[in-house]
């Protein structure tokens, strides 16, 4: 259940240690460091979708996970 979930802030600390960042939403706005790769994904706003909306956006983001994932060599 995806009940108490919520957007944990993100710090410098955090960003500058990452080896990878992904954006999308609010966090589009967010200032990745430079030394930091990092792609913007453009997903739509789950809180006016209906259900039906929400999954499919749900399930692109898990193919774009899964993609980044081998991208990356993870696999």
């Amino acid at each position: 259940s995806l009940v108490a979930s919520f957007p944990k802030p993100f710090t410098p600390e955090m960003l500058q240690a990452a080896d990878h960042v992904v954006v999308f939403g609010d966090a589009a706005e967010l200032s990745v460091p430079a030394s930091v790769e990092h792609e913007v994904w453009d997903v739509p706003d789950p809180r006016s979708a209906s259900l039906e909306e929400v999954r499919r956006t749900r399930d692109d983001l898990a193919g774009r996970v899964a993609a980044l994932v081998q991208r990356l060599g993870l696999t």
